[in-house]
């Protein structure tokens, strides 16, 4: 019984005997020219050995390219990735394939903020006249969208706000490295800054921001943890009559 080599067309695998234990087979694919490698562990019987032979039936595992995790968000990665068949990798593969996969979609998110500003700025359906957003430019958003009209302001200002006021954090966003909850997290810390204020800061804090955000959000839980923890445990009151909790008393009918 021997490891064999080969290549797959239409579900056979086409395969020539090899030497060693293991053998990889490269393919080339027509859309990016890449060469794909897979690993055949089943064996064949030397008497099925003639090159050109079809074997059915055969274990393969795809093998993901080298430089994955150098292709950057695009195009390339794109079609890269969609010639990935999850199924047939490793878990170490699979895990590689997981972070390129979420810098691609970071890198969609970032297009679809920036879509997003350009129908808000749009004055007309046919011409490419711009005009400032205003309380009504995320109506074509929400109805393009199906969104709530919630939904539609809110994604709109901070695409918006990405790319006029902090265009670093769009930009981290549109090369993979940074998430949109990470980038909202930056545009609601530097609210109160102005904008060069906020623009030096995130510049500052981008390198390592997810880990200075993991590590203010775990604080701020671990001290509503304790709060709760150290909350004394007593007869029920009745809520306070002053301040804020204050209740306006019913008028007596007539």
């Amino acid at each position: 019984m021997w490891p064999l080599t080969g290549y797959a067309v239409r579900g056979h695998i086409f395969c020539s005997p090899h030497r060693g234990r293991y053998v990889e087979h490269l393919t080339t694919s027509p859309g990016t020219g890449r060469r794909s490698r897979f690993r055949l562990s089943a064996p064949m019987a030397p008497g099925l050995s003639g090159s050109g032979c079809s074997v059915m039936f055969v274990s393969v595992r795809q093998l993901i390219p080298q430089d994955l995790a150098s292709i950057a968000p695009g195009p390339e990665l794109a079609r890269v990735l969609a010639e990935v068949e999850l199924s047939r990798l490793s878990g170490f593969d699979c895990v590689e394939v997981l972070k390129a996969q979420y810098r691609q979609a970071n890198h969609e998110r970032a297009r679809v903020l920036a879509a997003m500003v350009e129908v808000g700025m749009r004055s007309g359906c046919d011409d490419l006249s711009r005009r400032a957003p205003d309380e009504f430019s995320a109506d074509e958003i929400r109805a393009a969208l199906m969104l709530t009209r919630r939904a539609a302001d809110g994604q709109l200002w901070l695409a918006h706000d990405l790319l006029t006021r902090l265009p670093a954090v769009h930009t981290a966003m549109d090369a993979g490295e940074l998430d949109e909850p990470h980038a909202r997290v930056l545009s609601e810390w530097t609210t109160g800054l102005s904008d060069d204020q906020a623009r030096a800061v995130c510049t500052r804090l981008l390198p390592r921001v997810r880990k200075l955000i993991h590590r203010a959000t775990d604080r701020a839980a671990q001290e509503a943890r304790d709060g709760s923890a150290n909350q004394e445990i007593g007869p029920h009151r009745p809520p306070p009559t002053t301040g804020h909790h204050r209740t306006a008393a019913r008028p007596h009918r007539q």
